[in-house]
């Protein structure tokens, strides 16, 4: 039965008339929406401007070192090696290498509603990186911001990001990092 309904629907033919005019019109349909696409700018745009400044701070005012008994013996410390205290972190200028972004890492969402308004901005927080080179949050200080959505964006997005550690002697140190981030929109 069902090949009796298929073979009842009567056949049409085509001719070359009706195919060179479905193609010349799937053509000016395709260059119409080529045409229609050139001039407008891409939905999803990087954030323009990603740096990280390293500020070196000297510290306010140098813990007192205790002088060691005559029963202690006071630990050998290296020549070279900065006066950090323990559980400090330490300064850019106090390491052979500085923290770096991981190249993976993923780096602050540009807020939409900024976006939709067309808002610039830029965040600028101070934190410190440990030896695993993920952020300490309780360290997390914002320094400024343009806009209260762009460091939300910033906060948000520091938990997630990892970081190359910065090295002193060898091994992996805790540092003091100013991390700022400018959110422009491509025109």
């Amino acid at each position: 039965m069902f090949v009796q309904l298929l073979a009842s629907r009567p056949v049409r033919q085509r001719t070359a008339t009706g195919f060179a005019t479905s193609i010349t019109l799937h053509g000016f349909l395709v260059a119409a929406a080529l045409y229609a696409t050139i001039g407008t700018a891409p939905i999803i745009e990087r954030i323009q401007t990603i740096s990280a400044i390293y500020v070196p701070e000297a510290p306010a005012q140098p813990p007192p070192t205790p002088q060691p008994t005559p029963t202690q013996v006071a630990p050998a410390t290296p020549a070279a090696m900065p006066s950090v205290p323990p559980g400090s972190a330490y300064l850019a200028t106090q390491v052979e290498t500085e923290v770096a972004i991981e190249r993976n890492s993923p780096m602050p969402r540009y807020p939409a509603t900024m976006r939709a308004a067309g808002i610039a901005g830029s965040a600028r927080f101070r934190f410190v990186v440990d030896t695993l080179g993920r952020v300490e949050l309780a360290t997390v200080e914002r320094i400024e911001s343009t806009h209260e959505a762009f460091a939300v964006a910033v906060r948000e997005s520091l938990p997630r990001m990892r970081f190359r550690a910065a090295c002193f002697g060898g091994r992996s140190v805790r540092q003091l990092v100013e991390f700022p981030i400018a959110f422009n929109i491509k025109r």
